[in-house]
Formats: structure tokens, sequence, C-alpha cells
């Protein structure tokens, strides 16, 4: 494996750390037998999300809109759009609720996960998306405070931008990172997509990955 491969791998790594006792954890990514170091990086981005609130059209998911959800709804990811000449499926799911897509220039990783949260405390998505986020930062040493947004994705097609959730990211030396994560209380699910790169270039790939998936949910 290159040197550069590694990097790649050692990030990815630590996106299998999903850090929430009693949830669905994913398992390791594909190729990424090793953890990340515990440190706490300085982020050196200050990401933005694809999309604004105002850019929403059609039916919504917005935060307060997932307190009418019934409590059997199954949320997930609509990534139907998204493999072709810039994004590669790189390790389907195998049945844990995780998958991963490549760069074409093998630069960046982009890793999906879907799934229960049994121990969800939270009343409201809002708060539901942070405990998640929270708990995968966490997993990093990563600070949170002072680094979330909102943002709004598709919600059922791509080309929907009217879900929202919350965005984070982060930089150090070995590559950069995104979050975007949307929590369900009503449901005590998640789902939940990371872009790592190598390279200062994640927020960037990560609008590119945005663009072309949606959030769907089940009723």
């Amino acid at each position: 494996m290159t040197s550069h491969a590694s990097r790649l791998v050692a990030l990815t790594a630590v996106l299998a750390l999903l850090v929430l006792s009693g949830c669905s954890v994913p398992p390791e990514a594909r190729e990424a037998p090793g953890t990340r170091e515990a440190q706490s990086p300085e982020p050196r981005v200050s990401p933005s999300p694809p999309f604004t609130i105002e850019d929403r059209t059609g039916d919504t998911l917005t935060f307060d809109d997932g307190a009418v959800l019934p409590s059997d709804a199954i949320a997930g990811w609509n990534d139907a759009r998204l493999a072709g000449d810039e994004w590669t499926l790189d390790a389907p799911d195998e049945g844990f609720g995780t998958w991963q897509y490549r760069s074409a220039d093998d630069e960046c990783l982009a890793v999906f996960w879907q799934g229960k949260v049994f121990d969800m405390t939270s009343t409201d998505d809002r708060d539901a998306s942070d405990f998640v986020l929270a708990s995968v930062m966490k997993s990093q040493n990563a600070p949170l405070d002072g680094e979330v947004s909102d943002g709004v994705m598709g919600f059922t097609f791509e080309d929907n931008p009217a879900a929202e959730y919350r965005y984070a990211g982060g930089a150090d030396d070995r590559g950069s990172w995104v979050y975007a994560v949307r929590g369900f209380a009503e449901l005590r699910a998640a789902v939940y997509l990371t872009v790592v790169c190598r390279s200062a270039e994640a927020p960037e790939r990560a609008a590119d990955v945005i663009s072309r998936v949606a959030i769907h949910v089940s009723k």
C-alpha cells in the first residue's frame, strides 16, 4: 500500500468508530485496519453547506418535520445518482448499514451510515443530529463548539434540497474531513455521511457528494 493510500486509510478507520453506546455500530471501513492516533486537531477549514434554507422547494424534511414522522418510519440514504465517473462504490453495505465510495483520483472516500440509535435521548431532530455528531467527533477528539452549521440536502431525490441536517468539518496535517448528519429523535435513528480526503479538498468534494444524494423516509 502506498504512503498516500495509508494516510487515507488511517483517516477512514476513524469513521468506523461511531461511538454511540447501544447504537448500530458500523464495522471498520474496508482496507482500514488501523485507528487514528488520539489528539485534538486544529481545524484549518471553515466548510459551508452547498445549499441554504432558501433553496428548499417541494415537500420538506425540516428539523421540526421530524416530530410528526410515525415512530415506525425508516430513514435512509438515496445514493442512486452518486456512482459514476467521479465516484465508484468501493465497499458495499454488507448488512451493517455502512458503505463507501472512492473518488476517481483516489484522493477521497465518502462513507455512508444509516441505522438505529438505541440510546437516543433527544426530543427534537436538531438536538438528535448534534447528539450523533458530537459522538462521532468525540471519537476523533475533534472540537464541536463553533464548528457546526445547518445545511439542506436532497429529500427523497437529490434535486429537491429540502432535508435539513447538521454540517461540520476540519483538517490537520494528514488531510481533511466533513460530516453531514441528520438525527431523528422520534425514530431513534440517524443517517450520517463523512467525506475524508488526504488533502484540504474535503469541503469541495463533500459539496459534490451531497448534491448527488438525498435522505429518504419510508413511512
